[in-house]
Parts: C-alpha cells; structure tokens; sequence
C-alpha cells in the first residue's frame, strides 16, 4: 500500500479555482442524423491531443522517479515543453505518475497554458501483481488519486 502526502497543500491551492465542467452532449450532426459531442464548460470541445511522457537526458525509467518527470523538480523543463505543446494541441494525455508524490504544479501549467489533461491510472500487473487476490488496493489508491485532482480545472477525463 502506497502512503500519500501533499493532500493539504493540494486542498489549498484548489480553493483559488473553479473545476472544468465536462459533459457528453447528443448534438445535430447534419439534418438526419445526431451524434455525441463533447462539451467543456458549456462549449464544444475537439480534442487536439498528444501523449505525454518525457524521459529527459542523463535519467532512466528504471530508476527513480521512473519515468515520472512531472516532480515539480522538472517544473522548468515540463512548463517550457507545456507552453511549446499548447501551440498546437490542447490536451495532453499524462503516463508514468507516482501515485505517492503530488503533480498540482504539472496541473496548474497545463491551466495556464490552456491543456486539459486525460490523467492515466496505473492499473497493470507492474503496479498490481497480485491485483486478482487483492483488489482492495487499486481501490485504495485510485479513491486517492480521484481525491486529489478530482476538481482541478485541467483535468478533462480518467484514463485506466
């Protein structure tokens, strides 16, 4: 089991902002037919997306932080690569997260440049390789993860 700080200083800085509203909406397609849009804050939202996951010079995922480079140690490099991405897409789609250290400051440059955020739950037998005998944990650890960025305004969905 994964023990987890930060929550405090998270709660803190989330009472500066309103979470995004995110919805799937049956839209008119053309004259016959209607589809499901997507709609963030009450607007048509086209995801423009890539996937996020840098392994800088001189590092190793096989070490720690493997592979997570979204510490707010990073902080100067991910917002240099966040503001260059936000020129072209609006959502990044987040992999290699320690679940046990607090990525608000990630969230936060992606708000202010504009990227919503798909953050992916760590759900395979590398994290869980006992996950048939022990579900409890995943449940655990992803009812934490939900509550520490639940209502960030970055966030656009889960991915598992």
């Amino acid at each position: 089991m994964l023990y987890f700080s930060g929550q405090s200083m998270y709660a803190e800085r989330m009472n500066r902002k309103k979470p995004s509203h995110v919805e799937i909406r049956k839209t008119q397609y053309n004259k016959t037919k209607s589809c499901k849009a997507l709609y963030v804050d009450g607007k048509k939202f086209e995801v423009r997306g890539i996937n996020y996951s840098p392994v800088f010079n001189g590092t190793d995922i096989n070490e720690w932080p493997y592979g997570d480079m979204v510490l707010d140690r990073y902080y100067e490099i991910f917002e240099s690569h966040i503001q260059i991405i936000s020129r072209l897409f609006n959502t990044v789609r987040l992999y290699n997260t320690l679940l046990e250290y607090d990525h608000t400051g990630f969230l936060d440059v992606c708000h202010k440049y504009g990227v919503k955020v798909i953050l992916t739950f760590p759900m395979d037998a590398v994290h869980y390789p006992d996950l048939d005998n022990n579900p409890e944990e995943v449940l655990i650890n992803w009812r934490h993860l939900l509550r520490l960025y639940k209502g960030h305004p970055a966030l656009l969905m889960w991915a598992m």
